[in-house]
């Protein structure tokens, strides 16, 4: 069963929007005050360039944003991966010296 849509009236640079999402309405204002601060953010943004020119400026600069986030979560999950790896190989040395513990140098001092 899907949730209910809400409509939420959300204004992004001095326009007004109504936006239909089955989100959280507070989610929703969340999301378009960040949009319309980007907006405004853009060199000469309110005087020298249409709407259009201002909304895919902004639209590149937040898809550059998503992509660095996607690209660094990429080399969390890529070091994870190799400590992992190093993990199990150690935990399969121990396992081998756990099993056959007469083979192994012992470093006791005495």
């Amino acid at each position: 069963m899907s949730q209910e849509k809400n409509t939420v009236r959300v204004h992004i640079f001095d326009t007004e929007y109504p936006i239909h999402a089955e989100e959280d309405p507070d989610y929703i204002q969340k999301i378009a005050a960040y949009v319309d601060r980007r907006m405004r953010e853009i060199p000469g943004s309110t005087a020298t360039r249409s709407l259009a020119s201002v909304a895919i400026l902004t639209a590149v600069t937040i898809a550059d944003e998503l992509h660095k986030e996607r690209e660094g979560r990429d080399e969390q999950e890529k070091s994870l991966s190799r400590l992992d790896d190093k993990i199990k190989a150690l935990i399969q040395r121990v396992d081998q010296v756990l099993d056959h513990p007469a083979s192994q140098v012992s470093y006791h001092k005495e």
